[in-house]
């Protein structure tokens, strides 16, 4: 019972440095719009800088991935971020991940709709299967935890993340 206990704060304690670290992006979360299109959203990105939006694109990419597959990703308007998301995942050196990225990118189409309604449309057409490159994404994830990572780097590089630009 100990050991459990001991699990669970340790636990904790890295869920709270996470948190603490990804708090840094927080307002870059909030400010960027992936609601309104491509060009609104370049455009919300505008005041922050390569790491920031890199990274804000990563953790739409991952959540929304962990909470529905890559079909929740390209069905919603979080497809948007996919090239910051590719960015982060460079910056990371994380190679397997972002040819997981990639491949989803490539299976949906190199020249996928922009507009959230087309998209869906080809999407409805075309019923791309993912199941396989989410079974690997979701591997990978669990071996290297993508957010912990960003956590990390985030810690090792505190100029780059201003608590507010």
């Amino acid at each position: 019972m100990l050991e459990l206990i001991k699990t669970q704060i340790l636990n904790d304690e890295e869920y709270q440095r996470k948190r603490k670290a990804l708090s840094r992006l927080d307002h870059v979360l909030q400010a960027v719009n992936i609601y309104d299109g491509v060009d609104i959203y370049q455009s919300s990105l505008k005041g922050f800088n390569e790491h920031q939006q890199a990274f804000c694109g990563l953790l739409w990419y991952v959540r929304e991935v962990n909470h529905g597959g890559h079909d929740q990703f390209f069905w919603n308007p979080t497809v948007v971020v996919w090239r910051e998301a590719q960015n982060g995942l460079q910056i990371l050196e994380a190679e397997e991940m972002e040819n997981t990225l990639t491949a989803a990118i490539t299976r949906l189409s190199a020249s996928y709709p922009h507009s959230c309604q087309s998209r869906q449309l080809r999407m409805k057409q075309a019923k791309p299967n993912f199941d396989d490159i989410d079974t690997e994404f979701f591997k990978l994830n669990e071996q290297y935890d993508l957010e912990g990572m960003v956590a990390t780097f985030i810690e090792g590089n505190l100029e780059l993340f201003p608590v507010e630009n």
